[in-house]
């Protein structure tokens, strides 16, 4: 495992790590990088000593692009090495850093695909997108902002015109609960009915296709 070495990278680390332990699984191998630098050689020499099948990436796209390519020319490193990217990374971006070689590389999203999927709240947002922000791309990120929007937005009409900062923190707090304690009330699945998704995508012949 590849992480960057803050608070953000340390919790990818911890997650990373939990959700293995579920398994009986366990990383054989992990380093890290100074955050807003592409010094990624020390942590790949130690990745590359574990002579793993798969790495997984907790980092900025720049980064994470640099050690890929580092690890394609790598000796140490099997030819059919697999990556997995986690969604802080622009997906659209890292295919453009690698020109388009995606061989092995997976990206895991926490929303739906921006540009192909028919679930109506992503049709909202290509809508708006279209509407307000006619000439810029579509992408995963202005999609999670999308969604936080809307998530806030509930929140302000849950609280009321007048209201004090205590109140919205009591009403993030409230929401956050619900979520947390995977209850599912329909005020909550129709405000927000990708919270539980996480998706896998590869990108293939110009296009994101979800992994079955």
């Amino acid at each position: 495992m590849l992480y960057q070495n803050d608070s953000y990278g340390r919790s990818g680390l911890r997650g990373i790590r939990k959700a293995l332990d579920k398994r009986n699984l366990k990383i054989i191998g992990e380093g890290s990088y100074k955050r807003n630098t592409l010094s990624v050689g020390n942590a790949l020499y130690e990745i590359s000593l574990t002579r793993p099948e798969a790495i997984i990436l907790v980092g900025t796209t720049n980064p994470v692009a640099e050690f890929i390519k580092r690890a394609r020319k790598d000796d140490k490193i099997i030819k059919n090495i697999h990556f997995g990217v986690l969604s802080f990374v622009s997906p659209k971006l890292l295919v453009k850093t690698l020109h388009y070689k995606t061989k092995n590389i997976y990206f895991s999203q926490v929303v739906p695909t921006p540009w192909t999927s028919q679930k109506e709240t992503v049709k909202a947002y290509r809508k708006a997108m279209k509407k307000y922000f006619p000439g810029h791309d579509l992408g995963y990120v202005s999609l999670e902002g999308y969604f936080a929007a809307k998530m806030i937005t509930e929140v302000f009409k849950s609280v009321g015109e007048t209201f004090t900062k205590a109140d919205f923190i009591q009403g993030m707090e409230k929401l956050s609960r619900e979520i947390d304690n995977n209850r599912h009330p329909d005020k909550v699945s129709k405000k927000c009915p990708c919270l539980r998704l996480v998706t896998i995508s590869r990108y293939i012949n110009g296009t994101f296709e979800l992994v079955p």
